[in-house]
């Protein structure tokens, strides 16, 4: 059950491929780095600190932490890509196919292959891709 839920977050990961400098952007956005009081009237203030300012930089810091764990998926995902396109060009096809939308059916009739081989070839990429993520501490079990 636990590798089952594991398996299927790879795949959620591995499906926001293709959007994850979009994703980085929206969050990089989302960051408040203005600041409506200037820097001496906190220090007048005696060093009493502002709920506000505080919250403000715990979701920057929250926001920092999942850009860097987008990076980190990119990065295992596109050093998997990589090996693959040198290894295995079947199998980069089908992956390269999925990630720019196409459903398994369609990826059958353009590459000649059956759905046993498709599915197979596919799965084994994403368990691939969990391994590097284990190695690399993005999951933990």
């Amino acid at each position: 059950m636990r590798i089952k839920r594991i398996l299927n977050f790879v795949k959620v990961k591995v499906s926001e491929y293709p959007r994850i400098d979009s994703i980085v952007e929206s969050l990089e956005e989302q960051k408040e780095t203005s600041n409506s009081r200037d820097i001496n009237s906190f220090i007048k203030s005696k060093n009493r600190i502002n709920r506000n300012i505080e919250f403000q930089a715990m979701k920057n810091i929250d926001i920092d932490n999942k850009i860097e764990e987008y990076r980190k998926w990119q990065s295992i995902i596109k050093e998997e890509l990589k090996l693959i396109e040198n290894t295995d060009n079947e199998t980069f096809k089908i992956i390269e196919s999925r990630l720019s939308g196409a459903t398994f059916e369609k990826i059958q009739e353009e590459l000649y292959l059956g759905h046993r081989t498709v599915m197979g070839l596919y799965n084994n990429f994403i368990m691939e891709v969990t391994l590097l993520a284990l190695k690399n501490d993005l999951i933990s079990i």
